[in-house]
Formats: structure tokens, sequence, C-alpha cells
């Protein structure tokens, strides 16, 4: 299993962001299920009078449109403090949102409450069921799943020249 995973790092989601620790990742490729912690790719900059953080990825499965929402209703319902501006720059190129900070504010501490009360982090669940011909194996390991993959082939090209299993119903081939 360990030199499987050295190649086989996770999964790979199309709206990026980062993945938050590796026990998610470690318990669904060992059982089959698992939950994935997937927050936004943000930077901190400092470059001008007040710091901006510039949110570039989102976690999968989050719209774009409904975390900018929310980071507006948490900052106008003031459970988020330290916000002076919110802007989309988005381009085709990919998003980008511009979070302008108060004077003074902790950005590394705006950004933990943005994560935690926002869709800038989110949890994916991972759930790995095979239809098998036995019901018991229910969620399975990478392992099963890879062996069943490569027994598969041999299991349907073994059937396949069985005349019963590929006639349709009632056609009688001996004749």
């Amino acid at each position: 299993m360990g030199d499987l995973q050295a190649r086989i790092k996770g999964p790979d989601f199309p709206t990026g962001g980062c993945i938050q620790g590796l026990t998610g990742i470690r318990n669904y490729q060992k059982t089959g299920r698992g939950e994935i912690r997937i927050r936004a790719r943000a930077e901190i900059d400092t470059s001008e009078d007040t710091a901006r953080i510039i949110v570039s990825d989102i976690p999968y499965r989050v719209s774009f449109a409904s975390m900018i929402e929310r980071i507006a209703d948490e900052v106008r319902s003031r459970r988020i403090d330290g916000i002076a501006d919110l802007r989309n720059e988005s381009t085709r190129d990919g998003p980008r949102i511009v979070i302008g900070l108060k004077p003074g504010v902790n950005p590394d501490a705006l950004l933990r409450q943005l994560y935690a009360r926002t869709p800038m982090q989110a949890t994916f669940a991972v759930a790995l069921v095979a239809l098998v011909a036995d019901p018991a194996t229910g969620g399975m390991s990478r392992d099963a799943r890879l062996q069943m993959l490569t027994e598969e082939p041999r299991r349907v090209a073994t059937t396949f020249g069985d005349s019963r299993r590929t006639q349709p119903a009632g056609m009688d081939v001996s004749e």
C-alpha cells in the first residue's frame, strides 16, 4: 500500500483549493470511505497601505457567487469584522476575489474566521462503492478495487463466449 500511496497522492479537484491533512485521504484509500477538508487558496498581500486577502481557488462543489454572497452576509451581520472592501476580480483566466482589510486588522486571524464561517473551507465526503457479486464487500480498500479491476476483464472475457449469456432471451442457438 505504501508504494502505491507514494505514486497516487490524492484527488485532483477541478476547482483547485488546498487539501488539509492526509487523514481523510489515507482513510478512503484504506477503507473506501473518508472525508477530505478543502480550503480556498488564499494569499495575504501586505504590499499596500492596508493588507488584502486574495482568493484564487475555491473548494470543490462550492459556488463562486454563493461564496462571495456568504462573505458579504457575514460582514453585514457583523459576525466577521475587519473587511473594508470585497471585490470580484475574476477573469477568463480564473476566479479571483480581493478582500480589502481595515487598517490594524490581523490578516491571519481574519483569514481563519473566513475559513470557519464561510464556504472558503468545505468537507468533501468520499464513498468508493463498487457493485460486485458479493454484497458483503461494500466499501472496498484501494487494493481490493485494483484487484477487482484487473480480474474483471478476465471474467467478462470468459463469460462473453458463453452463448447462453450473449443471446437474447427465448432465442434457440442450437439450430
